[in-house]
């Protein structure tokens, strides 16, 4: 077994990627080298980058190989150690949500990953993202050798279900499930109509789910015929047609009809939602999170949440109003200071003791968590870890004297910790 040369300098990457975002802390980056890869780390993140230097050349020659093609140049990968690092990234100009797990920059082929804390998760979207890179090689090739200098890129479902079939090798367990819920519940979308539900998670398990079901039946170079056509046609029915011999909708309906097939058959056996459980809200669809309720000093029960205001993530208090409709009256609007530069919505759930409020909120370069008086409208006590840049879903013990979270430290490690009010005293709990 061949062992790639791994080395590492950094007199050639003290740039940091452009200069239109903000920066709070200088980068001294640096570059471990593999045979078909450039690693660009910070020195903080070394053990990141060791671990994707060790990664890299594996996930190379299984993908070289797939798609047939090798590189004449070498892969920049660049890495961020925390979320809030890569929202500054000026790779690609555009602000990043937090729900953006990684991207791949098409014009000049750049893969960039933040750590949030997992392992698994970060090789994962590694894998994700190198699809996108010999995905976009593969077409560039196969235009400049027919002489077409441009093109245009695969429909979104097909690139990221491409991704995702790839990363996972077929359809994983989290994938089947939206699946069989999306058939079963009737909230299934076929391939024509996933602009619909462009860029959701749906979309993406739909997109896993018809690529697997083309390199199942059609075999598993069909994508590698279908890249290849690519130069023949700038529409995407027509290239499909060509490679196996379905059109979109053709393709659409018999994978559907498969669908149908696999999943209606657990209908016999499966309760449905409303006979095992009784709604407390039957009003439109919400997408509010980390709903929690307290007891009001009229005893009245008080729901609060976090959603989606004007551009912003929001903290919101949910009521009703005389028609009994429920609406949602903003407490913190995020974004609108560097207190609460962003309020988490995927990562950290809200927390309540008594009439205390407590939730997680980026200020500057790091989280903080919060203490807010729902009744008075006021922040009580806010708590910054210098120890740890992310900070998650903070919970009050029984008697007030105690505070745990979960937090990446500075090194990247995810551990839990326990703030005592006491004496202003962190304490580490695991390891």
């Amino acid at each position: 077994m061949l062992i790639p040369l791994i080395f590492s300098s950094g007199a050639d990457a003290q740039y940091p990627f452009g200069k239109n975002k903000i920066h709070y802390t200088p980068k001294d980056w640096k570059i471990i080298e593999t045979t078909h890869t450039e690693i660009f780390y910070y020195i903080e993140e070394l053990h990141i980058a060791e671990f994707i230097a060790g990664l890299s050349e594996d996930v190379y020659r299984e993908y070289a190989d797939l798609f047939e093609l090798e590189f004449d140049r070498k892969i920049p990968i660049i890495l961020y150690g925390t979320h809030h690092d890569f929202k500054e990234t000026n790779v690609i100009p555009f602000l990043i949500s937090e729900a953006t797990g990684g991207f791949t920059e098409f014009m000049k082929g750049r893969v960039a990953l933040p750590f949030v804390g997992s392992y698994g998760k970060l090789k994962a979207v590694f894998r994700h993202e190198m699809v996108h890179v010999f995905m976009l090689e593969k077409l560039r090739l196969g235009s400049k050798e027919h002489r077409r200098f441009t093109y245009s890129h695969p429909p979104l479902w097909f690139t990221e279900g491409l991704a995702e079939c790839i990363a996972h090798r077929g359809l994983d367990s989290e994938a089947e499930m939206f699946i069989r819920d999306a058939v079963i519940g009737d909230n299934f979308y076929p391939l024509k109509e996933l602009w619909m539900i462009q860029g959701t998670y749906l979309m993406y398990k739909e997109g896993e789910s018809a690529l697997q079901y083309i390199t199942t039946n059609f075999g598993e170079d069909a994508v590698n015929v279908i890249l290849e056509n690519w130069w023949k046609s700038d529409k995407f029915d027509l290239v499909l047609k060509k490679s196996i011999g379905l059109n979109v909708t053709e393709l659409s309906e018999d994978w559907e009809e498969y669908l149908k097939r696999r999943y209606y058959p657990s209908v016999l056996n499966r309760r449905r939602i409303n006979e095992i459980a009784e709604p407390l809200f039957t009003g439109k669809r919400s997408f509010e999170n980390h709903p929690i309720c307290i007891e009001g000093d009229d005893g009245n029960e008080r729901f609060f949440c976090v959603g989606f205001g004007l551009g912003s993530i929001d903290l919101f208090e949910l009521e009703k109003d005389d028609d009994g409709e429920w609406k949602r009256k903003p407490l913190i609007r995020g974004g609108r200071s560097t207190n609460f530069e962003s309020i988490p919505l995927l990562r950290s759930r809200l927390s309540a003791k008594g009439d205390t409020l407590v939730f997680v909120a980026k200020a500057g370069e790091r989280d903080v968590i919060y203490l807010f008086d729902a009744n008075r409208g006021k922040i009580l006590q806010r708590i910054s870890f210098e120890d740890a840049r992310i900070l998650n879903s903070p919970s009050i013990s029984h008697d007030g004297r105690f505070l745990a979270f979960s937090a990446i430290d500075n090194f990247g490690k995810s551990d839990l910790f326990l703030y005592d009010f006491h004496d202003d005293s962190f304490r580490r709990l695991t390891n």
